[in-house]
Protein backbone atom coordinates (compact mmCIF):
# COMPACT_ATOMS: atom_id res chain seq x y z
CA UNK A 1 0.00 0.00 0.00
CA UNK A 2 1.50 3.31 -1.03
CA UNK A 3 0.81 6.87 -2.14
CA UNK A 4 2.51 8.14 -5.25
CA UNK A 5 2.37 10.03 -8.51
CA UNK A 6 2.05 8.44 -11.93
CA UNK A 7 5.16 9.57 -13.82
CA UNK A 8 4.91 7.43 -16.97
CA UNK A 9 2.65 5.09 -18.88
CA UNK A 10 4.25 2.25 -20.83
CA UNK A 11 1.97 0.77 -23.54
CA UNK A 12 2.38 -3.02 -23.66
CA UNK A 13 0.20 -4.99 -26.10
CA UNK A 14 -3.44 -4.51 -24.92
CA UNK A 15 -2.35 -3.26 -21.51
CA UNK A 16 -0.51 -0.36 -19.99
CA UNK A 17 2.04 -0.41 -17.20
CA UNK A 18 1.91 2.64 -14.98
CA UNK A 19 5.11 3.86 -13.36
CA UNK A 20 4.75 5.54 -9.96
CA UNK A 21 7.11 7.76 -8.00
CA UNK A 22 6.27 6.62 -4.48
CA UNK A 23 5.97 9.27 -1.74
CA UNK A 24 4.76 7.21 1.25
CA UNK A 25 4.56 3.48 2.01
CA UNK A 26 2.26 1.80 4.55
CA UNK A 27 2.62 -1.84 3.56
CA UNK A 28 5.10 -3.59 1.32
CA UNK A 29 8.63 -2.81 0.15
CA UNK A 30 10.01 0.71 0.43
CA UNK A 31 10.49 1.14 -3.30
CA UNK A 32 10.91 4.68 -4.57
CA UNK A 33 9.49 3.55 -7.95
CA UNK A 34 6.63 1.08 -8.43
CA UNK A 35 4.96 -0.44 -11.52
CA UNK A 36 1.31 -1.46 -11.86
CA UNK A 37 -0.33 -3.09 -14.86
CA UNK A 38 -3.63 -1.65 -16.11
CA UNK A 39 -5.98 -2.40 -18.98
CA UNK A 40 -6.88 -0.25 -22.00
CA UNK A 41 -10.61 -0.94 -21.64
CA UNK A 42 -11.33 0.42 -18.21
CA UNK A 43 -14.29 1.52 -16.19
CA UNK A 44 -13.35 5.12 -15.37
CA UNK A 45 -16.47 5.77 -13.26
CA UNK A 46 -15.85 3.12 -10.63
CA UNK A 47 -13.30 3.16 -7.84
CA UNK A 48 -11.51 0.13 -9.25
CA UNK A 49 -7.73 -0.10 -8.78
CA UNK A 50 -4.93 0.22 -11.30
CA UNK A 51 -5.56 -3.16 -12.90
CA UNK A 52 -9.03 -2.05 -13.95
CA UNK A 53 -8.99 1.74 -13.99
CA UNK A 54 -6.57 3.85 -15.99
CA UNK A 55 -4.33 6.20 -14.09
CA UNK A 56 -3.33 9.63 -15.39
CA UNK A 57 0.23 10.92 -15.55
CA UNK A 58 0.83 13.73 -13.08
CA UNK A 59 -1.90 12.71 -10.62
CA UNK A 60 -1.28 11.23 -7.18
CA UNK A 61 -3.06 8.12 -5.93
CA UNK A 62 -3.44 6.09 -2.77
CA UNK A 63 -2.88 2.54 -4.05
CA UNK A 64 -4.23 -0.21 -1.81
CA UNK A 65 -4.07 -3.39 -3.80
CA UNK A 66 -2.98 -3.48 -7.40
CA UNK A 67 -4.34 -7.00 -7.95
CA UNK A 68 -7.87 -6.89 -6.51
CA UNK A 69 -10.59 -5.46 -8.75
CA UNK A 70 -12.54 -3.64 -6.03
CA UNK A 71 -9.86 -2.25 -3.72
CA UNK A 72 -10.09 1.26 -2.24
CA UNK A 73 -7.45 2.65 -4.61
CA UNK A 74 -8.31 6.26 -5.41
CA UNK A 75 -7.01 9.71 -6.19
CA UNK A 76 -5.06 11.00 -3.21
CA UNK A 77 -7.19 14.17 -3.02
CA UNK A 78 -10.22 11.94 -2.26
CA UNK A 79 -8.45 9.81 0.34
CA UNK A 80 -8.33 12.12 3.38
CA UNK A 81 -10.30 9.73 5.61
CA UNK A 82 -8.09 6.82 4.58
CA UNK A 83 -4.92 8.84 5.21
CA UNK A 84 -6.12 9.86 8.68
CA UNK A 85 -6.79 6.21 9.54
CA UNK A 86 -3.53 4.93 8.06
CA UNK A 87 -1.29 7.32 9.95
CA UNK A 88 2.09 8.67 8.98
CA UNK A 89 3.56 5.88 6.84
CA UNK A 90 7.21 5.50 5.86
CA UNK A 91 9.38 7.24 3.26
CA UNK A 92 10.72 5.03 0.46
CA UNK A 93 14.43 4.23 0.29
CA UNK A 94 16.15 6.65 -2.12
CA UNK A 95 17.18 4.85 -5.29
CA UNK A 96 15.36 1.63 -4.40
CA UNK A 97 13.26 0.70 -7.44
CA UNK A 98 10.82 -2.14 -7.87
CA UNK A 99 11.94 -4.63 -10.51
CA UNK A 100 11.15 -3.19 -13.93
CA UNK A 101 8.62 -5.47 -15.64
CA UNK A 102 10.07 -7.34 -18.61
CA UNK A 103 7.31 -5.96 -20.84
CA UNK A 104 8.39 -2.38 -20.03
CA UNK A 105 12.02 -3.19 -20.75
CA UNK A 106 11.10 -4.82 -24.07
CA UNK A 107 8.87 -1.88 -25.04
CA UNK A 108 11.63 0.62 -24.19
CA UNK A 109 14.17 -1.36 -26.20
CA UNK A 110 11.81 -1.55 -29.18
CA UNK A 111 11.18 2.22 -29.06
CA UNK A 112 14.93 2.94 -28.81
CA UNK A 113 15.64 0.66 -31.77
CA UNK A 114 12.98 2.47 -33.81
CA UNK A 115 14.37 5.87 -32.82
CA UNK A 116 18.05 5.02 -33.38
CA UNK A 117 17.70 2.76 -36.40
CA UNK A 118 18.30 4.77 -39.57
CA UNK A 119 17.79 2.89 -42.82
CA UNK A 120 20.82 2.68 -45.13
CA UNK A 121 19.17 4.76 -47.87
CA UNK A 122 18.66 7.62 -45.40
CA UNK A 123 22.32 7.52 -44.43
CA UNK A 124 23.31 7.58 -48.10
CA UNK A 125 21.10 10.60 -48.79
CA UNK A 126 22.54 12.49 -45.81
CA UNK A 127 26.07 11.66 -46.97
CA UNK A 128 25.34 12.83 -50.52
CA UNK A 129 23.74 16.09 -49.35
CA UNK A 130 26.72 16.91 -47.10
CA UNK A 131 29.17 16.02 -49.87
CA UNK A 132 27.34 18.18 -52.42
CA UNK A 133 27.19 21.09 -49.97
CA UNK A 134 30.91 20.80 -49.20
CA UNK A 135 31.87 20.63 -52.89
CA UNK A 136 29.64 23.63 -53.61
CA UNK A 137 31.27 25.73 -50.88
CA UNK A 138 34.78 24.82 -52.06
CA UNK A 139 33.87 25.54 -55.71
CA UNK A 140 32.37 28.95 -54.90
CA UNK A 141 35.35 29.87 -52.74
CA UNK A 142 37.71 28.82 -55.55
CA UNK A 143 35.80 30.88 -58.11
CA UNK A 144 35.86 33.95 -55.88
CA UNK A 145 39.61 33.64 -55.35
CA UNK A 146 40.21 33.03 -59.07
CA UNK A 147 38.11 36.04 -60.15
CA UNK A 148 39.83 38.35 -57.61
CA UNK A 149 43.27 37.21 -58.72
CA UNK A 150 42.27 37.72 -62.37
CA UNK A 151 41.18 41.33 -61.74
CA UNK A 152 44.47 42.21 -60.03
CA UNK A 153 46.56 41.37 -63.10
Amino acid sequence: MFAGEVVAVHPVENDKIYEFKVDTVWKGPLHETAYIRGHEEADTKSLCPAGYKPYAVGLKYLVYDSYHKFSRTRLLIYASEDLAELGEGRRPEPGLTAPIPLAVTQARMAREEILTETPTIDRLIVFLVWTLASVSVVTIAGLLIWTRNGRRR
